[in-house]
């Protein structure tokens, strides 16, 4: 009877060493149907891996910060706002101000002395835009790809770890996917900016009119 006690305590480790293994095992694919099950239930878990993160809800990669989206593109954008302001010529300098007013005396008589109109606001601006922006532009769009393709095969490798040939076709569909998202962004960007070489346009009317008061004073 003493030793009982003993095989029973045994038998239940081992009965409950297999039922984990059991359910940490990969689910089978007897047929077509039990693999786009599985399939979808894969996907699933990755979009709501994505979604999750989006929402500042990180889980199991709260202590990952490379992979918490959300401030990583602020910092892209943070970063490219640090690139244009630090690049552009400071109109308001002295030497520029020598600039403008060489121009402004070769314009006499051609146009309207309007500002905005101004041939010589124009020439100098879209020679400083050109100068900063499309660079600026095309850096954050690369920075921005580079990002969200290695934080989205990652979470595809986690979500599908137990069906690597699964893994290696989707993470292929999401880098096609997100080529095909870069160019699309580049594309647009470069509409946005040739419309804003063609005409000027100002859309922060309190930062512009401030900038006008300052350069009046």
């Amino acid at each position: 009877d003493k030793w009982l006690p003993e095989v029973r305590s045994k038998i239940h480790e081992a009965l409950f060493s297999r039922k984990s293994k059991l359910r940490q095992a990969p689910e089978t694919c007897e047929d077509d149907n039990a693999k786009r099950l599985i399939y979808n239930k894969l996907i699933n878990k990755f979009v709501t891996t994505v979604e999750n993160c989006l929402r500042g809800e990180y889980g199991i990669y709260r202590q990952e910060k490379n992979l918490h989206i959300p401030p990583r593109m602020y910092e892209f954008l943070m970063a490219f706002r640090k690139t244009t302001e630090e690049n552009y010529q400071d109109f308001l300098s002295p030497e520029y101000t020598t600039i403008i007013e060489e121009r402004d005396a070769e314009n006499q008589g051609v146009g309207l002395p309007n500002f905005l109109s101004d041939p010589v606001f124009r020439a100098l601006f879209v020679a400083e835009f050109e100068k900063v922006m499309p660079r600026a532009v095309q850096q954050l769009l690369q920075d921005v790809r580079d990002y969200m393709l290695s934080v989205l095969t990652r979470f595809v490798g986690d979500s599908m770890v137990d069906f690597p040939r699964l893994v290696s076709s989707v993470q292929a569909d999401v880098q096609r996917i997100v080529h095909s998202a870069h160019e699309n962004a580049r594309g647009l960007l470069d509409a946005v900016l040739e419309s804003e070489i063609a005409c000027v346009l100002t859309l922060d009317e309190p930062g512009y009119e401030k900038r006008l008061n300052e350069m009046r004073e």
